[in-house]
């Protein structure tokens, strides 16, 4: 066969590719997630079961963007924090939207709080969400760290390496995936104030033995 014939057809096919790949791209790729994670705010709460003791809350502030062409859900968020010294490991999960980034105690005034729902993502669009965390009480294997601002009760040590590991239930998967992993070194200061704490590294794609508990 001439190779003349064979250069336009190979063209053709090329650009025949082209224009499926990018059809299928811009109209009918799947939902994917893209979850960014920043720096948390320590927030806290009332531990209600024992008086005088708090807990820390995190505020989170997250990018969630879909890349895909189709519209998913991000169903449920859940963070597994570990420490270090303590050799501790609780679990938290999203229990309210925050207008701003601030304390609990500030957005409760300006009420500026609204109860976690699940995340809607058009196709090629981001949302900015800052998102309170609350820890799971339920198991006794799972505590977090609880701690009280009085002298005469002991408090947290004066530092510690915090761990938190993001999973997120979405459109993509039927089951939890561990989508982003932080560690922060955390001060008394910090938990007592509400500081923003200082990222020491962020790994993608750790692992996790406690995936099981977050059913």
């Amino acid at each position: 066969m001439d190779i003349r014939f064979l250069v336009p057809l190979m063209v053709s096919l090329i650009a025949l590719s082209f224009s499926i790949f990018s059809w299928w791209y811009l109209w009918i790729s799947p939902f994917k997630l893209r979850f960014t994670a920043g720096r948390p705010l320590l927030s806290t709460l009332a531990d209600q079961r024992r008086s005088g003791l708090l807990y820390t809350a995190p505020i989170v502030p997250l990018d969630l963007a879909n890349t895909g062409a189709r519209g998913g859900v991000v169903e449920d968020i859940r963070i597994i924090v570990k420490t270090d010294k303590e050799k501790r490991n609780w679990i938290l999960y999203p229990e309210y939207f925050c207008g701003e980034f601030a304390s609990l105690v500030v957005l409760f005034e300006k009420g500026k709080t609204e109860k976690f729902h699940p995340i809607f993502i058009p196709g090629r669009q981001s949302v900015f969400r800052n998102i309170c965390f609350r820890p799971m009480l339920k198991d006794n294997q799972i505590q977090p760290l609880t701690f009280s601002k009085n002298p005469e009760i002991p408090a947290l040590p004066a530092e510690d390496t915090w761990t938190f590991e993001y999973y997120v239930l979405d459109s993509l998967s039927p089951e939890y995936r561990l989508i982003q992993k932080q560690e922060f070194k955390v001060t008394r200061e910090q938990i007592f104030t509400g500081l923003n704490i200082p990222e020491t590294s962020n790994v993608v794609n750790a692992q996790s033995q406690l995936i099981r508990k977050l059913k």
